[in-house]
């Protein structure tokens, strides 16, 4: 086994970086030359969910997404705000993809004990229609969510959202059909959307 590694970019066309051992006819005076230790190290770090980095003649573990391939393959750093836009983007990403906003709030996509909300709704629909309105003991169990912060991360937690649910409040068969029919077209759009 060779103590002498080599780290850059094997695959001009494809623009693909990786480990060469010393003596490979495919080693450029451009890659980062690496002992055993730093080899083992960079595996390491990789196999823990970093992503190992070409950068300014270095070569080291970051957390990915820090640094990016551009379209000739040479590595860039994103800036700490550019990062922080991707988070948010994420969140916000992440909170529509679990609730769908209504006129009453937001509600689960996935309602427990239900396979869809259009399912859930449509049985609160028919209670609805069995108590002769949205009665407090419909109210009750039906749950809404705030829509979090993006930009705060504390907001986006599961936690955050339970402790800022809410039921809307009784009202009459017709508000509730306002509040269905409303449903039922928000709903066909994000399926639409998300297909």
């Amino acid at each position: 086994m060779e103590d002498t590694f080599y780290y850059g970019e094997v695959d001009k066309t494809s623009h693909s970086y990786g480990f060469l051992e010393k003596g490979d006819p495919r080693v450029t005076e451009d890659m980062i030359e690496l002992t055993f230790e730093q080899w083992q190290a960079l595996l390491n770090g990789q196999s823990e969910g970093q992503e190992i980095v070409y950068y300014n003649g270095r070569v080291f573990c970051a957390v990915p997404g820090k640094y990016y391939q551009d379209e000739n393959g040479v590595w860039c750093e994103k800036s700490d705000a550019e990062i922080e836009q991707e988070k948010i983007a994420q969140r916000r990403k992440n909170f529509e993809d679990t609730f769908i906003q209504t006129s009453w709030g937001w509600y689960r996509k996935i309602p427990k004990g239900y396979s869809n909300a259009l399912q859930s709704v449509d049985a609160i629909k028919a209670m609805v229609s069995g108590y002769g309105g949205f009665v407090s003991q419909i109210a009750q169990v039906v749950i809404f969510y705030t829509q979090p912060d993006y930009t705060d991360a504390t907001q986006c937690t599961e936690e955050w959202l339970i402790a800022h649910q809410y039921h809307h409040p009784a009202c009459t068969t017709e508000e509730f059909t306002e509040f269905y029919l409303d449903f039922q077209n928000r709903w066909a759009m994000d399926q639409f959307q998300n297909t």
